[in-house]
């Protein structure tokens, strides 16, 4: 497990250091059916590691972005990908953004969170 903060922006940005899993359950909970962004960060970074994770909810829809660092580049981004859902651009919480980055299922955001929290990654299979 690495150390995690949670930063839920639907509460004023209140921080949640030194969490545990079920407090991020907790607050993932409010955003299956609420509007808004919740970050989980991890704060110890070495080489090549994921250190935020984050979600956007509006209207029942999510869009996660994995984001992790390469030292001495930009940082690199994975999110949803399903390249069945049409080309088209679609508005989350007021950026436009394709619709094969979000989804419906909030199971996939729940698995993407509790992944990142046990283990500083997340499977490529739903965050690619």
């Amino acid at each position: 497990m690495y150390g995690t903060t949670l930063k839920n922006r639907a509460t004023g940005g209140v921080d949640i250091a030194n969490l545990i899993l079920a407090d991020i359950n907790a607050t993932l909970n409010l955003y299956a059916s609420a509007n808004g962004s919740l970050y989980l960060e991890q704060y110890k970074q070495k080489g090549i590691e994921p250190y935020q994770l984050t979600l956007y909810s509006q209207n029942q829809k999510y869009m996660v972005m994995f984001a992790y660092s390469i030292v001495g580049e930009d940082d690199e981004i994975r999110t949803f990908d399903d390249s069945t859902c049409p080309n088209i651009m679609v508005d989350m919480l007021g950026d436009e953004w394709s619709n094969a980055m979000i989804v419906d299922d909030f199971s996939l955001v729940r698995r993407a969170f509790t992944e990142f929290y046990l283990t500083g990654d997340t499977d490529c299979e739903i965050i690619s």
